[in-house]
């Protein structure tokens, strides 16, 4: 089937939303946030588009060649057959986060700062040995895969990594990885990750007979 841009292909579908059309500007970030707010009462809505997304990545990835079932070599693999992984911050709206207060004048009450609630923040020492507090940004993680070509790389899952004990990219991306060592049925000969791993996720990885 021919592919067309999604735009287009959505303007036709929904013609009673203008800004769908071609050449209209992509949604702001208040617009991503008004969709999150309605999206997150029913959160099964979000895992399933990114299940849903995932499912078509692998499939695109396997039609191009990468993740073959049938390809040995497992103390030289191929390149394509390897899950690459790595962390990202996306930026804040605004530096502060849950539980920042501001004081109302005009109420006379304590307030919450406006914030991205799922930003995390970062703590740091400065020269008079003050501890300060920023905002991070949101942690998210990718996983891709390549054929070896520049340019021709397909991303196969994306995770949020949320802040507070227990949680770090790391740990979110053992689940992902097992998912899709799952959805590729044996295509995946080995990962590699940009430095968050450790000697418990490596073991776990090692589990899964990548």
């Amino acid at each position: 089937r021919r592919e067309v841009p999604i735009r287009r292909e959505l303007a036709r579908r929904f013609p009673a939303y203008p800004a769908l059309a071609p050449g209209q500007p992509g949604p702001t970030r208040n617009n991503y946030r008004h969709w999150k707010m309605c999206v997150v009462s029913h959160p099964d809505i979000l895992e399933s588009l990114i299940e849903r997304f995932s499912e078509r990545a692998c499939a695109l990835a396997q039609g191009m060649g990468m993740f073959d079932p049938g390809r040995e070599g497992f103390t030289s693999p191929c390149l394509s057959d390897q899950l690459i992984g790595d962390g990202t911050v996306a930026k804040s709206m605004f530096n502060a986060v849950p539980g920042d207060e501001q004081f109302n004048e005009l109420t006379g009450e304590w307030e919450q700062v406006r914030c991205d609630h799922q930003a995390r923040p970062q703590h740091h020492r400065t020269e008079d040995e003050v501890t300060r507090s920023d905002v991070a940004g949101t942690h998210y993680g990718l996983i891709q895969g390549t054929n070896g070509h520049h340019y021709e790389s397909v991303v196969l899952d994306v995770f949020h990594v949320p802040g507070g004990p227990g949680h770090s990219e790391a740990n979110e991306s053992i689940p992902r990885i097992a998912a899709l060592v799952d959805r590729l049925a044996g295509g995946v000969k080995w990962t590699m990750w940009d430095k968050a791993m450790r000697g418990k996720q490596i073991d776990q990885i090692y589990d899964m007979g990548i």
